[in-house]
């Protein structure tokens, strides 16, 4: 039962305040290895419905005909360019669907590098003053700003959508379904960067990131890799299964073998981790998928996660296009059939995930890349104001809606402490 690393913040609040572009990443290298992107040498804006997004994210991944460097974002829609789907729902905080830059500068830090790296624009002259930004370690957990979020439903409203699902299963429409719900307010954030520092503080994820693209921020604490390239090799590691933390070592393990050995979360898993081997080979060389970790269970601040590991040996044909067109979205944010459990999605769900369900990360010069699933995460739109956050769960024939319910109020624990400082 691995704990994941946490990694201790530097002090960028004043880099996020002065910068409109700025990104900050955990690769989820073992040793907690952080990558930053500052500046905007090119962007990529993309909100459509065509399906050439993705070769128009391809092209942008060259620059002048040769790999660059590319942090930002792919929202859930982008599903609507992949498949034969639309969005019913009005895009309530209206980040667009796709937001890439390349950065003027990348500097990486952690893991193997005891010191900070520039491993782009190293000439650019604001370097040495990052370098000392870097250096500087954040002191301190800033306070809650204060601001409460309010469900799109309430609990009788989320009930009687669980059951809408469960009777699609019932007629054998899906499998499983992922349902989510949003809680939102029209608030100024006093500061991305605070309100990250305690997300990142309460909750410890391996994926976490902050994005800021003008006047839309990311705060981002993923615990879930939806995709990781290394060379010719693919990964994946969905979770399906959650569970509380204990109160002592004792319950802690309690709840941990509870998890493990629950047969309605080992069926969900082995459900969406069935659905990624099945997208894996659209893009594997033969008989290179495999799971070398099945029903893991793994610690976190706050909750147990029962995570899977699927990966293969790509095509070498293979382009990113053809990747994400395989891939995205990830099955364990929508459900098996993916296609059918997406349009039931729009059926039922109050509002349109944005980013949310989709990924941020990082594209490599040499093609390697990072990205993960936002969940346990925060949307900011400076420019409505507009706060929110998505979360949601799986659902099943064994699923009792209720609990479906309490799991999602524990999800959404660490972001309600994170903005009012008491998540009740």
């Amino acid at each position: 039962m691995p704990d994941h690393v946490a990694r201790p913040l530097p002090d960028l609040k004043s880099l996020f305040e002065r910068e409109s572009h700025v990104s900050l990443h955990f690769d989820a290298h073992p040793q907690g290895r952080c990558i930053l992107a500052v500046g905007a040498r090119r962007s990529f804006m993309w909100n459509g419905t065509d399906s050439d997004c993705l070769a128009a994210l391809q092209s942008f991944l060259q620059s002048n005909g040769e790999p660059s460097w590319a942090f930002g974002w792919l929202g859930y829609d982008l599903k609507n360019g992949i498949e034969v789907l639309k969005s019913q729902r009005v895009n309530a905080s209206a980040f667009p669907t796709l937001h890439w830059v390349e950065p003027r500068i990348v500097i990486e830090w952690g893991g193997e590098r005891v010191r900070a790296e520039v491993v782009h624009g190293a000439d650019e002259p604001e370097v040495p003053q990052l370098l000392t930004e870097i250096a500087q370690p954040q002191s301190n957990i800033p306070e809650a700003p204060g601001i409460s979020l309010l469900p799109r439903w309430d609990a009788s409203t989320y009930l009687q959508r669980a059951h809408r699902v469960k009777k699609h299963i019932q007629r054998g429409d899906i499998y499983e379904m992922n349902l989510c719900q949003e809680w939102s307010a029209n608030r100024e954030l006093p500061s991305a960067w605070e309100a990250f520092v305690r997300l990142h503080q309460l909750t410890e994820p391996p994926y976490a990131a902050l994005v800021k693209a003008g006047e839309y921020h990311v705060l981002c604490g993923s615990p879930e890799l939806f995709l990781k390239r290394r060379g010719d090799v693919l990964v994946s590691s969905p979770i399906k299964g959650t569970i509380r933390r204990g109160d002592s070592p004792e319950e802690d393990d309690a709840l941990a073998h509870q998890l493990q050995n629950d047969p309605k979360e080992r069926g969900e898993n082995v459900m969406i981790c069935d659905l990624v081997r099945n997208d894996f080979s659209r893009v594997a060389q033969p008989g290179s998928v495999n799971v070398p970790e099945l029903f893991g269970i793994h610690r976190f601040r706050t909750v147990h996660q029962m995570i899977s590991t699927v990966q293969c040996k790509i095509r070498p044909e293979c382009t990113v296009e053809d990747i994400l067109r395989a891939t995205f979205p990830m099955g364990s944010m929508t459900g098996a059939p993916k296609i059918r459990a997406m349009e039931i999605i729009d059926e039922l769900e109050g509002s349109r995930r944005g980013v949310y369900s989709g990924s941020v990360g990082f594209f490599r010069p040499n093609g390697d890349f990072d990205l993960n699933v936002v969940i346990r995460s925060i949307l900011y739109n400076a420019a409505m104001p507009r706060i929110s956050m998505h979360v949601g769960g799986a659902i099943t024939a064994l699923s009792d809606p209720e609990k479906e319910y309490e799991e999602c109020l524990l999800k959404a624990k660490a972001m309600l402490q994170t903005l009012q400082g008491d998540a009740k």
